[in-house]
């Protein structure tokens, strides 16, 4: 007779991604060559994460004590574009992504 036995599954957890150095080194660049009234376009490959280049792109804002805004082309799913904006304009931007979601979360708007 076959023996019986029982075992938790185990579910392995997503890894947190990560940005690798040069990748951030490079878009610090970006950055730091962008004016403040000039946007910057990245043109992404078939095999490149665009998800991870936002996060690179925001992250390198980040470490340089710079206020980015950072989009999707309209019309492209492989396109971002990026300018440098001054921190009222940040703060303002901020601002209103939180109402949004505070709208959201209250069911006044559809998500």
């Amino acid at each position: 007779m076959p023996v019986f036995i029982k075992e938790p599954k185990v579910v392995p957890k997503p890894k947190a991604k990560t940005i690798p150095p040069e990748m951030l080194e490079e878009y610090k660049y970006f950055i730091e060559d962008l004016e403040e009234d000039e946007r910057g376009i990245l043109k992404f490959e078939e095999n490149e994460n665009i998800k991870l280049g936002r996060l690179a792109l925001q992250q390198a804002g980040i470490t340089l004590q710079k206020y980015v805004k950072v989009m999707k082309a309209r019309g492209s799913q492989d396109t971002l574009t990026f300018e440098r904006i001054s921190q009222q304009d940040y703060d303002a931007l901020q601002q209103s992504f939180k109402d949004r979601a505070e709208k959201i979360q209250a069911g006044r708007v559809k998500a």
